[in-house]
């Protein structure tokens, strides 16, 4: 499990990692510039180099993100009015020491005692535990005074990030966040921010794990901890739509704020791998506790993509990535993943990648989203046809000839258009020639990588056997590629097997270019689906 995180110690990270960032991206521009010019770095090379660059990219995405954790809290600050605030001003200030002389009684009585009490003695993690405790029983008595405190929502972040590893203070702290959150007023003005919702989600993120002699369930203050960042989140979610146990009337929006369930999700996909990673269990629990509903979430989320194209590549990745996580949870939210197609989701995706065609990350992810959400569903091909799929992910392999990873990706989805059905095909735009022309390419390109050689040669078995493309296959040195590859990796039988699959087609009768134009009957007939043969894409 992940720690606090990118909440933890905001000014100590930028101070050690800008210039580390930088060292990072200079290095991303030389590995990028030696795979266009197909040579070596540092004794890389080929699909060595490529995985490198791959690294490269994670690393740099993990800085990014927890740069952008330090501005979702900045933001927070303003929000809850605190101008001024020790996340906006940058680096996070040392902790202060506590005054001279034993520590003073705690009036818990009394707010503004409580809030000089979290201040005089941040620094220790048993005073913060102790005054965020009495913190929370000041918020279940009145919400909307605490809630509306800037000066406590301030100081609680901060006690956040200078205590990230306590369980007591991350507990004490979901509880005050959560007690604030009875009021609906106050979660939709003041919790529904980036900075309050990521600490609720790098607290739910770092559950414990089970015993793994006996799968016990976990006890003590950390478990605690993640159960309130629980019930924090459902009740700050419950405030927008009137719904849960304790339901009251819907509060309104903050000006500029799509919602907190839009904003949860928003805040995960900017957020780190494990906030993500999350995200099926949480929104499991506000289901199971009747605080949303599967279409619901997929309206929200749909909402957080079309806002994700304005956080920038690292935002929308995580958006996608998301997308890809809740488009396998149909274990843990039932019906969620058909919800989330009829909501747009792949339009969302689609739009992500015409917009940031550039970005080879955001490419890829968004062809593992929109391949993962289609899955079997007709509903998913349909609305994958509708937003032109094909031509986005022919554009992404040719602008990104040098990324093996999504070149595979590529020909796995464009061979599984072999099978679909031809209205289908010409919804969707899609032309097997290129789909045979990109894969030559690919396996020309990247005949170092055998898992892409291993996935064009068994979308060439396709394209030879299903849709009668024998001369567009061979034309060129189509059948060389072959040979060439089958010799490269003799000792691969699935490989062997494809290619002798390939090789054997294009032999078994005299090649002839392809009429120019087909008979219908006989078109139809070739890519008709045989009996109940459900629509699928490969990945």
């Amino acid at each position: 499990p992940h720690s606090a995180g990118s909440l933890a110690r905001p000014g100590e990270m930028l101070d050690a990692g800008n210039n580390e960032l930088a060292e990072i991206q200079q290095e991303l521009q030389a590995v990028k510039a030696a795979l266009r010019a197909e040579s070596s770095y540092l004794g890389l090379k080929g699909e060595t180099l490529q995985r490198y660059l791959l690294q490269l990219n994670e690393k740099e995405n993990l800085f990014l993100s927890r740069h952008l954790a330090i501005a979702q809290a900045a933001q927070a600050a303003a929000a809850a009015g605190c101008a001024g605030g020790r996340f906006a001003a940058g680096p996070l200030a040392p902790a202060r020491p506590p005054p001279a002389g034993p520590v003073r009684a705690l009036d818990r009585e009394d707010g503004e005692a409580v809030v000089r009490h979290l201040c005089d003695y941040e620094a220790s993690a048993a005073e913060a535990a102790k005054g965020l405790r009495a913190l929370s029983a000041l918020a279940y008595r009145d919400a909307a005074k605490v809630g509306g405190d800037a000066t406590a929502l301030q100081q609680l972040l901060r006690l956040l990030a200078l205590h990230p590893e306590d369980s007591n203070v991350r507990l004490r702290g979901m509880q005050a966040i959560c007690n604030m959150a009875y009021d609906s007023s106050v979660s939709m003005t003041k919790l529904s921010v980036p900075g309050i919702l990521g600490a609720v989600l790098a607290v739910f993120s770092t559950a414990p794990l089970p015993d793994p002699k006996d799968q016990s369930v976990p006890s003590g203050p950390a478990a605690e901890a993640c159960l309130k960042a629980g019930e924090a989140a459902a009740r700050i979610v419950a405030a927008e739509l009137g719904s849960g146990p304790e339901a009251s009337a819907p509060a309104k929006r903050a000006p500029g704020n799509d919602g907190p369930l839009a904003m949860l999700i928003l805040t995960a996909s900017g957020g780190e791998l494990a906030w993500k990673e999350a995200m099926p269990k949480l929104l499991a629990q506000l289901v199971e506790n009747e605080v949303t509903e599967p279409g619901i979430i997929a309206e929200r989320f749909v909402v957080a993509g079309n806002a994700a194209a304005d956080g920038g590549p690292q935002v929308a990745v995580g958006w996608l990535t998301i997308s890809k996580i809740l488009a396998n949870a149909e274990n843990k939210v039932p019906s969620l993943p058909s919800a989330l197609v009829e909501a747009g989701c792949i339009n969302t995706a689609a739009r992500l990648m015409e917009r940031m065609p550039g970005e080879a990350l955001v490419q890829l992810a968004g062809l593992e989203a929109m391949s993962l959400l289609v899955g079997n569903r007709w509903t998913g091909l349909t609305a994958f046809a509708d937003v032109g799929g094909i031509p986005l992910i022919e554009a992404a392999m040719g602008a990104h000839g040098g990324h093996a990873v999504l070149q595979t990706k590529g020909i796995r989805a464009l061979g599984s258009g072999v099978l679909w059905p031809l209205d289908v095909q010409q919804k969707a735009r899609y032309d097997s020639c290129r789909g045979i022309t990109l894969t030559k390419t690919a396996m020309r390109r990247h005949q170092d990588s055998e898992e892409l050689c291993q996935a064009g040669l068994e979308a060439l078995s396709k394209y030879v056997s299903k849709s009668m493309r024998k001369f567009e296959v061979a034309e060129g040195d189509g059948t060389g590629i072959v040979e060439a590859i089958m010799g490269r990796y003799a000792s691969n039988p699935q490989i062997q097997q494809l290619g002798r699959s390939v090789l054997e087609g294009l032999s078994s009768e005299e090649m002839l270019p392809p009429p120019r134009h087909p008979r219908p009957e006989a078109a139809r007939a070739l890519h008709a689906p045989a009996g109940s043969t459900r629509p699928h894409m490969r990945r």
